[in-house]
């Protein structure tokens, strides 16, 4: 017998509500994922003319403001201000070096050794613990990180830039609260998803940069109390900025050397677009140095032509000389232990010459996609107690007399001695700005016999 028509009814009513219409619920997607669409595209609107407006707005776009503060360098000057300690944030910095010391106070930051002794198996381990106690104001703690990597990592940089090692800084594991209630002495601990431990790549056996996992000391960082004494809010943006590509360069220098060699030269190219700042260059002057052979060229048209070709390759030329130019007023004096044979002449001629060599590799390598040489991306070999310093000419002294020691001329320095000349110019940098240099730090780098300083002086301020 078949079913009443009322009991069909309820019935179909009774699936319609179990199962609703596809058509129901693919109206119900698209309607979604119109409002979704919609909405990100006002929002886009809103950004584009934010970015491209009179600036009336500009800041609803805080992350494309440019000279940025460092956060380190605003928080030490609140503090110096007496702005009341609001939090305490605990940090583990990783390295494979070992250190030395107890303990570091500067400013509102608080290095620990944690006595993390010599590593087995593992490429790196916390080493330091990092205590930054913030003082700073709801306006400026409320802006975005300025540096790429927020406090922690700036007084990282800074750190790894001063003892020459590997250094980086992993998220917060414990946090001091400081309120009406009074001091909170043991902290709370706590985890962040959102970052992993620092993790260091194997390398080859023999090190490529060796001074990078000597032993440091704590000692080691007076300079470290100049930092807040910049006054000019440019130079010390450019300073950390330098010392995170230097931080970056020595990370990344046993896995990727190359990618290294980019990272230097960038570190030393921010700290001269600096320096030089405000210093006018004179551009024919620039070109007969930097593209001698332009130069002569346009000569025979006149010298109305040789400004102009001047003017319009003053970008490229400028950033060249202001490279060699930093280096040449900043250099640090020669490493205490050298080869002794295989050596990079430290006369400011032979210098220019090898720099310049790699101004121009790093530029192939960077705008036309060539590879830094093999030759300088290996293990330096060494010779009489120390790692060459430039590559040996294997063919040329197979030709030569048993005993005879041939330089390859078409190679400049290794990687060890251009991060060497980069960091102790970067340190010999921030004391020329520091306006009253540490106690025991001189305040300038030794003289250079034969060098175009004459007596090694750092220029006036």
């Amino acid at each position: 017998m078949s079913e009443a028509p009322g009991r069909q009814r309820l019935r179909r009513e009774a699936a319609r509500r179990q199962h609703p219409p596809r058509t129901n619920l693919l109206v119900s997607a698209r309607a979604t994922t119109a409002a979704c669409v919609a909405r990100f595209l006002r929002r886009a609107w809103v950004g584009l003319r934010t970015v491209f407006s009179d600036g009336r707005s500009r800041q609803y776009a805080p992350a494309i403001l440019p000279n940025r503060r460092p956060k380190s360098w605003d928080n030490w000057r609140e503090k110096d201000a007496a702005a009341s300690l609001r939090f305490i944030f605990e940090h583990e910095l990783y390295s494979d070096s070992v250190m030395h010391g107890v303990a570091r106070v500067f400013g509102p930051y608080e290095l620990v050794n944690l006595i993390a002794g010599d590593r087995k198996f593992e490429t790196c381990r916390p080493v330091l613990a990092l205590r930054v106690g913030y003082h700073m104001s709801a306006q400026i703690e409320d802006a975005d990180l300025r540096l790429r990597g927020g406090t922690a990592e700036e007084v990282a940089s800074l750190v790894a830039l001063v003892l020459a090692i590997r250094l980086r800084a992993a998220d917060y594991s414990r946090v001091f609260h400081f309120d009406q209630d009074g001091e909170d002495a043991l902290g709370r601990p706590c985890t962040v998803a959102r970052m992993t431990k620092p993790y260091l790549p194997h390398g080859p056996m023999t090190p490529v940069i060796a001074r990078a996992e000597r032993i440091a000391d704590l000692d080691e960082l007076e300079l470290l109390d100049s930092y807040a004494t910049i006054a000019s809010a440019e130079q010390v943006t450019a300073l950390v900025r330098a010392a995170r590509l230097y931080q970056d360069a020595l990370w990344v220098s046993e896995r990727d050397p190359a990618l290294a060699w980019l990272f230097l030269v960038s570190a030393v190219e921010t700290a001269a677009a600096s320096y030089f700042a405000g210093k006018s260059l004179s551009a024919v002057d620039t070109l007969r140095e930097m593209r001698p052979m332009i130069a002569e060229a346009c000569e025979k048209h006149g010298l109305d032509h040789l400004q102009v070709v001047a003017n319009e390759l003053a970008t490229v030329s400028g950033a060249q000389k202001k490279f060699l130019g930093f280096i040449e007023t900043f250099r640090p004096p020669p490493p205490t232990e050298r080869p002794k044979e295989y050596r990079q002449e430290w006369d400011w001629k032979a210098l220019k010459k090898s720099l310049r060599k790699v101004y121009e590799l790093r530029s192939r390598a960077l705008h036309a996609g060539d590879q830094i040489p093999i030759e300088l991306c290996g293990t330096p070999l060494p010779y009489g107690g120390a790692p060459c310093e430039r590559v040996r000419d294997f063919v040329g002294e197979s030709r030569q007399p048993h005993g005879s020691h041939i330089i390859d001329e078409g190679f400049p320095m290794y990687l060890h001695v251009f991060e060497y000349i980069v960091q102790g110019s970067l340190v010999a940098w921030w004391r020329f700005l520091a306006p009253t240099p540490a106690p025991s730090t001189p305040a300038s780098p030794a003289p250079i016999e034969g060098t175009s300083r004459g007596d090694g002086d750092l220029p006036p301020r």
